[in-house]
């Protein structure tokens, strides 16, 4: 699995490993998505407000499942 360090008002790090993308919160919590495509990753992590990327075109998008891992503080 791939990972990267986020610099966002949310968003720490997140990994990718093909198929799912986990999203770490500066709060601790960890939100799973599935079925990810890559160029999907690839525009997120080109995003410039990646905050605003990730509601938007990620956690909207009823293609992908979502779990969360971890519930933060």
């Amino acid at each position: 699995m791939q990972s990267f360090n986020i610099n966002s008002e949310k968003i720490e790090q997140v990994a990718f490993d093909g198929n799912t993308l986990q999203v770490k919160e500066h709060n601790g919590t960890i939100t799973a998505y599935m079925f990810v495509e890559a160029q999907m990753v690839n525009n997120f992590l080109s995003s410039l407000d990646k905050d605003q990327f990730l509601q938007t075109n990620i956690e909207n998008n009823r293609q992908y499942r979502k779990r969360v891992m971890m519930r933060g503080r």
